[in-house]
């Protein structure tokens, strides 16, 4: 019964956080996050660690990474390629440098600091490139080097954790070899003929919600097969999302819907609340150290991105203004961080205060970067209308 009354203030937080963030002008995921905060251990404490809880926060996890895949189109990588390369080589190195720099002082394997750092937010640029058409150059090249520095993630945080855990054995290797051909299968699939037959076998079925029934074995198979091959179960998440986007063609849109409001309209949510749960303030709050070492995250994690991405934007031909707008969009940090956060948590590799830290970081990011990106381009347009 206890559960059941926790689950009832959760759900109310999912049905209202759209509208509060509408509201105010921020994303749904930094409301929800908020959310979870209040009724977590940092306040109101009402959220149960059970194994309820549990698994929704794990398939939430791993809901929200097929997700992230399904989103990729790769159609936005075609022309400027070679600038696009440039901007998600840096987006990568430069607050990957930055976090190995400062993962001494505040107490964190460098591999996995650098790694946290060097993630971007997809779901956060998708809906602002389309408010940037007028732009079609800086649109592409930001939301193509935006792909490749979440599949270039990926693979770095799986990298990460196995060197940490000692598993970089010449079956790591073989492991890896497989997960890349894997990457490669929506683009074999889709030249061999197979994504045809698909189609049409779940368009005959489509009564029974055959794609969608579909689309939950293809995510339970490869988070199955990256777990036994070493890696998380959001790599295998993240490639079904690609085997997805692959196999429908021409339906895509339809169960794109449909998938998209299992996601954002349950699963999502409740991952990203009972994660907002998890954060504990007061601890973070208790100590100075605590508090400069969350100054030194926060800092450094927007201003390596805004560094990095913003100089070779501009060493690329676009202007000052623009180039910082795109290092602010770039420093935008939520899913993955979040993500990565969680599996660091889970493995040991992260107490609760630095889990919290990273937390915080992913909400302030959400928060001022867009926002920040969004006014620099704005104001450019409004200079060059006058």
């Amino acid at each position: 019964m206890e559960l059941l009354y926790s689950l009832l203030f959760v759900f109310f937080a999912v049905l209202a956080s759209p509208s509060i963030a509408k509201r105010i002008g921020i994303p749904a995921i930094v409301v929800e996050i908020l959310f979870g905060i209040l009724l977590g251990v940092s306040f109101l404490n009402i959220i149960p660690d059970d194994p309820t809880t549990g698994f929704l926060k794990s398939f939430g996890l791993v809901y929200l990474l097929f997700l992230a895949g399904i989103e990729m189109d790769f159609q936005s990588l075609k022309g400027n390629i070679l600038h696009t390369l440039r901007v998600s080589v840096f987006s990568i190195i430069t607050p990957f440098l930055a976090g190995m720099a400062i993962s001494s002082y505040v107490g964190v394997h460098p591999l996995l600091m650098g790694t946290v750092l060097s993630t971007t937010s997809l779901g956060v640029i998708v809906p602002l490139v389309r408010e940037f058409r007028g732009d079609k150059r800086f649109s592409n090249i930001l939301l193509g080097s935006a792909i490749l520095v979440d599949i270039a993630s990926m693979f770095l945080l799986s990298f990460s954790i196995s060197y940490m855990q000692g598993d970089l054995t010449l079956s790591f290797f073989y492991s890896s070899l497989f997960i890349v051909l894997l990457f490669i299968a929506p683009w074999a699939i889709k030249r061999g003929g197979v994504a045809k037959k698909a189609e049409k076998w779940i368009c005959e079925e489509s009564h029974c919600e055959q794609g969608v029934r579909f689309s939950f074995a293809v995510i339970v198979l490869l988070a199955v097969v990256s777990e036994g091959l070493g890696f998380h179960s959001v790599i295998g998440a993240f490639i079904a999302g690609l085997l997805i986007y692959e196999f429908l063609p021409h339906e895509r849109h339809i169960l794109q819907t449909k998938l998209e409001g299992f996601g954002y309209g349950f699963f999502i949510p409740l991952f990203f609340i009972i994660v907002g749960s998890e954060v504990d303030l007061p601890a973070v709050f208790s100590n100075l150290k605590n508090i400069e070492a969350l100054i030194a995250i926060v800092f450094v994690g927007i201003l390596a991105k805004v560094v990095g991405v913003g100089a070779t934007s501009y060493y690329g031909g676009f202007n000052l203004r623009k180039s910082v707008a795109m290092g602010f969009l770039h420093a935008t940090q939520l899913s993955l961080i979040i993500a990565a956060a969680e599996i660091g948590l889970e493995l040991g590799y992260l107490n609760e205060e630095l889990f919290s830290m990273l937390i915080i970081l992913s909400v302030t990011s959400s928060i001022i970067c867009p926002t920040a990106g969004r006014k620099l381009i704005s104001n450019h347009e409004t200079t060059q209308k006058q």
